[in-house]
């Protein structure tokens, strides 16, 4: 017969490699808020792309098997961490995602794949704006937001972070 705890202890150590995973990442996760920037606006808006941008956070979600649903989590662009989409959007605050929520995303690792989401924003961000946007109002939109929040292309902490949820 298999020994349950040692089976659990093997589900905790995938736990903390998938963390690991992605606070390994942070250099890449810490570019995505001005990247984000660039290209909100471009061919509409997203409000995820504006919680990156203003929050430091990034929304990542992994599918569940056989179409049960999905996990959401938040990533802290800050330090690669996993969050509770809930606590946050209820309260503002900083959870780390549950050990089972964490779990389902041995399923979907390309969703914590910061260098291909890194990949992704910056080709966005060459793209050229919609031709009813107003560039020169997106683009002193975007200079504001950089300068009130302290955004820089490698965000860290003196970014002032509107939390709004609070």
């Amino acid at each position: 017969m298999k020994d349950r705890k040692a089976i659990t202890l093997r589900g905790l150590d995938l736990v903390k490699e998938i963390r690991d995973f992605s606070r390994s990442q942070v250099d890449l996760w810490k570019r995505i808020p001005w990247l984000a920037l660039e290209v909100n606006g471009r061919t509409g808006y997203d409000g995820w792309l504006n919680s990156a941008s203003i929050s430091g956070i990034w929304l990542v979600h992994a599918l569940l098997p056989g179409d049960s649903g999905r996990v959401n989590a938040l990533v802290d662009l800050l330090t690669g961490d996993l969050i509770d989409t809930a606590a946050f959007l209820q309260g503002g605050k900083f959870v780390p995602l549950k050990d089972d929520a964490v779990l389902q995303f041995c399923f979907a690792m390309d969703r914590l794949d910061a260098s291909a989401i890194v990949h992704k924003l910056a080709a966005d961000a060459d793209k050229p704006h919609l031709a009813h946007v107003n560039v020169e109002r997106q683009l002193a939109l975007r200079e504001n937001i950089r300068r009130r929040y302290n955004l820089k292309p490698m965000y860290d902490a003196s970014a002032v972070r509107d939390l709004g949820y609070r």
